[in-house]
């Protein structure tokens, strides 16, 4: 389904901790910018259970969201070379600094790219043809399917990677696949190190965007 890296429009690459800790009461934003070594924007965000917050590193494109419960880290560029994984691996891990005794329950690493496959009417039709075996499908009932979109999931190392393709706007003429891959993993409460993090960001990145081309 995807040709190449180059097809690549966009891309988002977030890591996602889900986590018990007393959260620290202010940060004040030189500290923030001591740890990360770059300038910071804070601003106030409200999560699903209370206030949390949220930084922008416009240096990096990259965001922190820190709610009570749930930290998310997200990258988002044109492409995603090895630096940002690492960046993402190091804003994790300079903002967890901050917490008392945390206990890491969960950590997703989720991916979301767009791109146009090459000689495609519509990305609905490619997906149909890669995914759905269509002549039975057609048959049994008893008109044709013009489109698709796809929800999958598969077992990779230790996580569960769900893989979700579709038109970009869920609009059927669109020529644009919208693909997000989330591998959702478990912890045993402690946060694995910031090279394992940069590595398995980099490692599952490969994985998800070599599925897409088999697909």
């Amino acid at each position: 389904m995807l040709a190449n890296n180059g097809d690549i429009e966009q891309v988002t690459a977030a890591i996602v901790l889900i986590l018990q800790a007393e959260e620290p009461k202010r940060i004040e934003r030189q500290e923030l910018e001591d740890k990360i070594g770059s300038i910071v924007e804070t601003a106030p965000v409200a999560g699903p259970v209370g206030v949390g917050m949220a930084i922008h590193i416009p240096k990096l494109s990259v965001q922190a969201v820190m709610s009570p419960g749930r930290w998310e880290f997200v990258y988002t560029g044109l492409e995603l070379l090895e630096a940002n994984h690492g960046t993402l691996a190091h804003t994790l891990h300079a903002l967890t600094s901050f917490l008392k005794e945390p206990k890491y329950s969960a950590i997703g690493y989720n991916y979301t790219v767009m791109f146009k496959p090459a000689n495609a009417e519509t990305a609905a039709q490619v997906i149909r043809d890669r995914v759905i075996d269509t002549p039975n499908l057609d048959k049994r009932l008893g008109h044709a399917v013009n489109g698709a979109a796809a929800w999958l999931y598969m077992d990779v190392e230790d996580t569960t990677f769900w893989l979700r393709v579709e038109p970009r706007g869920s609009d059927k003429s669109s020529k644009f696949v919208w693909a997000n891959g989330n591998f959702d993993g478990s912890l045993d409460g402690t946060l694995p190190s910031e090279v394992e993090i940069k590595d398995k960001t980099r490692r599952l990145y490969d994985t998800y965007l070599d599925t897409l081309k088999k697909l």
